[in-house]
């Protein structure tokens, strides 16, 4: 009896020993192994390390992500509250130097993304997805999360830029050997959820785009977006002061996006490109203002819908966009006026299909098509169908108006005329 207690209290001490070994072993060498590859780009720091129950996983305390090479280029730095590692394959890490992870999370991070002085639109943009690829390809890993994230990015004079806010992402059966640091989303994975409470970027110091929140679900296959807007941060008439020139001051907001059936392309990952079933839009406010008061820029090339469509910055395939509840304005300040003058479709509801940027869907397709109807002055009911062809730069427009009052022209002749119509009827 007595040698079999022996043997339990040999074993139990031997266990203890090794468990303190492999602890401290691990809290002397983790840090040096995550930071192992000579080809990274950033060094993970922590402030402490603390084991979870049964080596089930750990928690690393005040996490600093820290650029190693700092120049022209974009580049990132990176500080969470704390970080959670669970499934951890302690053997294989202690034995093969080879991180093998069931999930990482990490809580309250704050990323500063700052903007480089290196002009390169090539590589514009990614220091996001060079840090996420660069975290991620150091060893294997199924799930990656982020809670209650910000992102600040600032200019390379230290002025903010933008700020994103309430970040939460919840990736999940990552392909971590699908890694390539040079695409948008630097890896493949099973499903993405991604929500984002809202966010602001300044174009210019006059200049701003607001979003109320976003979200994303892969398998779902929606995006949709609430609360867009980009506008100015004073009175346009003031910007137009400031800007000395005649110029379209385009300002919107948009109640609601929602892209549905959202497909994953070949080229999803590498290029961000979007086909769709349908965009749905709520809510459009567009409005379109210019100061007379100022000279006329030298004469430039302005594109038609086509070429519009062939500015989208990104590739779009959608099938059907479904607008609904929105309007659009022209607002002109007159020479010498105190007043501008306004004409405005609103209620405008309709559809266009067959908008695409992939060239090959363009020779298929031929034209994109839009059927909307509208009312001028919210009291003219129009029609409106209007054709533009891939391959040309023209339009075809067909529209059939009814009656409306005359004195509704009022918001029009009175600032450019000072003429008052009291009363008629346009048929």
């Amino acid at each position: 009896m007595k040698k079999a207690i022996l043997i339990f209290s040999a074993f139990v001490i031997l266990l203890f020993v090794l468990i303190k070994g492999g602890e401290l072993w691990l809290e002397l060498n983790f840090e040096k192994t995550i930071n192992e590859d000579e080809n990274r780009a950033y060094d993970i720091t922590y402030s402490d390390l603390d084991f979870h129950t049964l080596f089930k996983g750990v928690t690393l305390e005040k996490v600093a992500i820290v650029p190693l090479r700092i120049d022209s280029s974009t580049y990132v730095k990176g500080e969470v509250e704390y970080a959670t590692i669970k499934g951890l394959v302690w053997l294989e890490l202690m034995f093969n130097g080879r991180l093998n992870i069931e999930e990482v999370s990490f809580e309250k991070p704050v990323f500063e993304v700052n903007i480089g002085t290196k002009k390169n639109k090539k590589n514009s943009g990614q220091g996001i997805q060079s840090l996420f690829g660069d975290i991620l390809s150091r060893g294997d890993l199924s799930s990656f999360n982020i809670y209650h994230g910000k992102v600040i990015i600032k200019e390379p004079d230290g002025n903010i830029k933008g700020r994103i806010r309430n970040i939460d992402i919840k990736a999940s059966e990552i392909e971590t050997d699908s890694i390539k640091l040079q695409h948008i989303i630097p890896f493949r994975m099973g499903n993405l959820n991604v929500t984002i409470d809202s966010a602001m970027f300044q174009l210019n110091e006059f200049t701003q785009i607001n979003l109320g929140d976003i979200h994303y679900e892969l398998k779902d296959e929606v995006l949709s977006m609430h609360n867009f807007s980009i506008g100015f941060t004073e009175d346009w008439v003031k910007v137009s002061k400031r800007i000395k020139v005649q110029k379209d001051l385009i300002s919107a907001h948009v109640k609601e996006l929602k892209l549905i059936e959202l497909a994953t392309s070949s080229e999803f990952y590498s290029n961000l490109d979007l086909v769709a079933k349908k965009l749905e839009v709520n809510g459009l406010d567009l409005k379109v203002r210019k100061n007379k008061n100022f000279q006329r820029p030298p004469d430039t090339y302005k594109p038609m819908f086509k070429g519009m469509v062939d500015l989208i910055p990104i590739q779009l395939d959608v099938d059907s966009i479904l607008i609904t509840d929105s309007q659009i304005s022209y607002e002109e300040l007159g020479k010498d006026k105190k007043h501008s003058a306004e004409i405005s479709f609103r209620k405008i509801e309709g559809s266009i299909t067959g908008l695409t940027t992939f060239e090959e869907e363009q020779k298929q397709r031929q034209e994109f098509v839009a059927n909307l109807n509208a009312e001028l002055y919210n009291s003219g009911k129009m029609k409106i169908k209007l054709t533009v062809p891939y391959e040309e730069d023209r339009i075809e427009l067909i529209s059939d108006m009814g009656s409306m009052p005359m004195e509704d022209f009022n918001a029009l002749a009175i600032p450019m005329a000072a003429v008052q119509i009291d009363s008629g009827q346009l048929k």
